[in-house]
């Protein structure tokens, strides 16, 4: 029987399918991979803030004390009485009238320094009983005050707030022309408004003229 051999199928189908599954798994291995990247890309970038704790130095130095502190204990007594005395004359020799004009003012002895205090409250609350077996609640409150420090160096001082300025406690005024009702009025008028002093602590005499 003479007929032509039949032709065997080829096995390249069957390899070209594993070739074009093998590039597909190599795309999507690459793909991951980019992912992947980007991902730790992006994470690397991000800025954290991590609070740092202060160093031991930082921690035990304390701030330094504001500028009213330190300026209210510049003013002593004798230089307050001072500076009052010098602005008192200055002002009263422009006054109409008035000639030379000599002031003292007396200050007690000692200011008020009003301190910073941490000021903590403690509230307690317990439950009694009396002999007739009614209930009652007794609240307690505790409040302490103590006076905020700060170091400068070795040296340990209390945190002042102001200064309370000594009161005056009175002003004699000699001047050139106070024999006249209105003028001495009017220098009145000043040391009440300019010192906040009442009337009865202030004593205003004439200046005797010059021969």
């Amino acid at each position: 029987m003479g007929g032509e051999p039949m032709e065997q199928p080829s096995n390249g189908s069957s390899t070209s399918g594993q070739k074009k599954l093998s590039k597909v798994q190599w795309l999507l291995l690459i793909g991951c991979l980019g992912v992947a990247l980007m991902i730790l890309a992006s994470y690397f970038q991000v800025e954290r803030y991590v609070p740092t704790a202060p160093t031991p130095s930082e921690s035990a130095t304390p701030p330094a004390a504001p500028a009213a502190a330190r300026e209210a204990r510049e003013w002593s007594v004798e230089e307050l009485e001072h500076k009052y005395e010098t602005e008192l004359k200055t002002m009263l020799e422009e006054v109409v009238g008035t000639g030379r004009v000599t002031v003292m003012v007396n200050l007690d002895s000692t200011g008020e320094l009003v301190v910073e205090k941490n000021v903590q409250e403690r509230k307690q609350t317990t439950d009694e009983r009396d002999r007739q077996g009614a209930a009652r609640q007794v609240e307690e409150t505790n409040v302490s005050r103590q006076a905020v420090i700060y170091r400068q160096g070795n040296e340990e001082t209390p945190l002042v707030l102001m200064q309370k300025r000594p009161q005056v406690r009175g002003v004699i005024i000699v001047a050139e022309g106070a024999e006249n009702p209105q003028l001495k009025a009017w220098i009145m008028e000043a040391v009440q408004r300019g010192l906040g002093v009442p009337p009865h602590r202030v004593a205003i005499l004439p200046r005797k003229k010059a021969s």
